[in-house]
C-alpha cells in the first residue's frame, strides 16, 4: 500500500508530542516528507490508517513551512520591521511604530497579523507617553516628512519633552511588559498558542521578537 511517511531529522534538540512526532525545540531542525511503501507496525501512532497519515503529513507540512505545530501560525517575518527593543533617541518602541506605518502605507504589513491592531495595543500607550494622537503621528509619518529622530523631536515639541527620568520609566515599563503583571497570563496564552513552551520568553517584547524570527536573549536587546 502506497502511503505518506513523515521524517524529521534534529540538529540541535526536539522533543516529543503526543501525535509520536518530534517538534523543533528550536528553528533548525529540518523535516523531509517521503512517498514509499510502509508495513504496518503495531504500536506506531496513527498506524497507516488514511486520517492518521493525512494529520502526519499536515504536521509535517507546517514544520516545514514554519517550525510549529499545525494549526498555529506566527507572525510573518517582514522585512524592515524593526524589534521593539530598538530605540530612537531615548524610546523603545517608537521607531517599531514608525515601521509599521510607513510599511501599511507601502502595502507591504500583513493585513491579517498587523493592520486591526495599528494604533491600538503599544502604539496607543506610546502615542499616550508622547502626549499625541495616532492620527496625527500617522499623517506626519505617510507624507514622508523627517527621519525617526526629527519624527520624535517634532512629537516632543507637540506634546513636550519628556524628562531622562520619564522615558528611563517609559522604557523599564514596556521591556518588561509581562513580566509578573496583569499582561503574564495573556502572555502564557501566546506562548502557548505559537508553541513556544521552552523558550526563554519573559517579557511581550520577547515574545515579538521570537514571533518574527529574532532572538532577544542572545542579542542581549534589552542593553541597546
Amino acid at each position: 500500500m502506497e502511503s505518506l511517511g513523515v521524517h524529521q531529522s534534529n540538529q540541535s534538540g526536539c522533543q516529543r508530542t503526543e501525535f509520536g512526532v518530534t517538534l523543533p525545540a528550536i528553528a533548525t531542525c529540518r523535516v523531509s516528507l517521503r512517498i514509499g511503501v510502509l508495513q504496518r507496525y503495531q504500536g506506531q501512532p496513527f498506524g497507516l490508517r488514511p486520517t492518521g497519515l493525512r494529520l502526519l503529513v499536515q504536521i509535517g507540512l507546517q514544520i516545514c513551512s514554519s517550525g510549529r505545530l499545525w494549526p498555529f501560525k506566527g507572525m510573518s517575518i517582514v522585512p524592515g520591521l524593526r524589534s521593539p527593543y530598538a530605540k530612537v533617541d531615548r524610546l523603545v518602541y517608537f521607531g517599531r511604530m514608525l515601521d509599521k506605518i510607513r510599511l501599511h502605507g507601502a502595502g507591504k504589513l500583513p493585513a491579517d497579523e498587523y493592520v486591526a491592531n495599528l494604533g491600538k495595543g503599544f502604539d496607543k500607550r506610546c502615542c499616550g507617553f508622547l502626549r499625541i494622537s495616532y492620527g496625527e503621528l500617522r499623517a506626519r509619518v505617510v507624507a514622508g516628512t523627517g527621519s525617526d529622530p526629527s519624527l520624535l523631536a517634532w512629537a516632543e515639541d507637540l506634546g513636550g519633552r519628556r524628562s531622562d527620568e520619564d522615558c528611563e520609566l517609559w522604557n523599564s515599563f514596556m521591556m518588561k511588559r509581562g513580566f509578573r503583571d496583569e499582561a503574564s497570563s495573556t502572555l502564557a496564552k501566546r506562548i502557548q498558542e505559537s508553541g513556544f513552551e521552552g523558550k526563554p520568553i519573559m517579557t511581550m517584547f520577547d515574545y515579538i521578537d521570537f514571533d518574527e524570527g529574532r532572538d532577544p536573549v542572545s542579542a542581549r536587546s534589552w542593553e541597546g
